[in-house]
């Protein structure tokens, strides 16, 4: 069962869904693409590679990377759901605060919220 799951996702897929937490973790973090790159010893321009799923993470990347953002590997890698999944992040960062209060003119109410 576990060869199955294996050929059900991709390792582009993978790197895709470790990418997408690094990428929010660099915007809540207000980091930069160049600032995890350097911490990496590659360009600004191969970190978004390797967000986009177009470059491949090494081992030492993700661990380089999790200790940049002050977490842990574990929390940031994705994870296999079952055998029709695709890979994705279980590390969900929450929103700083002043992103989520934004004043709105009076009168103006938030689409998003629910009662």
């Amino acid at each position: 069962m576990l060869a199955d799951m294996h050929r059900t996702i991709s390792n582009r897929e993978a790197d895709r869904a470790f990418g997408a937490t690094i990428n929010a973790l660099l915007f809540i973090n207000n980091k930069t693409r160049r600032g995890l790159g350097e911490i990496l010893g590659i360009s600004g321009p191969a970190v978004s590679n390797k967000i986009s799923g177009k470059a491949t993470w090494t081992l030492l990347e993700v661990l380089r990377a999790a200790n940049f953002f002050g977490v842990s590997a574990a929390e940031i890698l994705p994870s296999i759901l079952d055998d029709d999944a695709t890979a994705f992040a279980p590390f969900v960062p929450q929103l700083p605060s002043t992103v989520i209060n934004v004043k709105r003119p009076e009168g103006e109410s938030n689409p998003r919220a629910t009662d």
